[in-house]
């Protein structure tokens, strides 16, 4: 598949299931998911960033969460798909009680706040200045990207000098007697699920493809030296079920 059949083929799955993602994460993850993000949330807010990057944003649960335990730091959540920020402006409103601007987007609400706010972009062409954020992050989307290390290249672009990248992501556990269980249930059980709950079996069937076809743990951290992030290292959670890489700019 090309590049931009992938990421024709990658909008289109999230456009039909932005109203079922946030059922089928805890569905597909066994709802390990929302421990993984609260860790990757806490562990960036640490370095008490201004103004924080959350790329591939999806339906806004980090943004969200980002934006409460910094409530001083701007939040800008940014992501392809127009259907899934409807979602995630949503959830915003619901959860701080305010309405929040969809820029790129014909659809936005009256009341936004400049703390807060959902970007409609593409993470291979970030449209943000040269080192104009103190941290960024990735939940669950680089695997979803047609080239992984472009997407690298410009995080590394936009953050400051010191600046802080976490990326977390699902893989296939290490452990052979988790692998095999892990396998089955994501590769047959969880499209099953699927056509059950939300009737979107094939939709879900691409997300195990693609965490079949993306990077070993080493393997992500070998690129994101190779874009220059220095001291990166990374977390497994799940006997290797997911992942947290951390690096820095130099």
């Amino acid at each position: 598949m090309s590049s931009f059949d992938k990421s024709k083929y990658v909008h289109g799955v999230f456009s039909r299931i932005s109203d079922k993602y946030d059922v089928m994460n805890d569905l597909g993850s066994l709802g390990f998911h929302r421990i993984w993000k609260a860790k990757m949330v806490k562990e960036l807010a640490k370095a008490q960033p201004k103004r924080i990057l959350d790329i591939a944003c999806g339906t806004g649960d980090i943004a969200i969460a980002l934006a409460k335990a910094l409530p001083a730091a701007e939040v800008i959540g940014l992501d392809f798909n127009g259907a899934m920020l409807q979602v995630a402006n949503s959830r915003a409103a619901a959860e701080l009680g305010h309405g929040f601007i969809i820029e790129g987007s014909d659809d936005t609400l009256a009341k936004s706040t400049n703390k807060l706010h959902f970007v409609v972009g593409n993470a291979m062409e970030l449209p943000f200045a040269n080192e104009s954020f103190d941290a960024a992050c990735i939940s669950f989307g680089l695997r979803n990207m047609p080239d992984y290390a472009q997407v690298l290249k410009e995080i590394f672009r936009v953050l400051k000098p010191k600046g802080k990248l976490y990326c977390l992501e699902a893989s296939y556990p290490t452990h052979k007697l988790v692998r095999s269980p892990f396998k089955l249930y994501f590769k047959h059980w969880l499209p099953t699920l699927a056509k059950l709950v939300v009737n979107s079996p094939e939709e879900y069937a691409w997300l195990n493809t693609s965490t079949e076809a993306f990077l070993s743990k080493d393997e992500l951290a070998f690129l994101m030296e190779s874009t220059g992030f220095a001291s990166v290292s990374y977390k497994s959670f799940l006997s290797g079920a997911a992942a947290l890489h951390h690096g820095t700019k130099g």
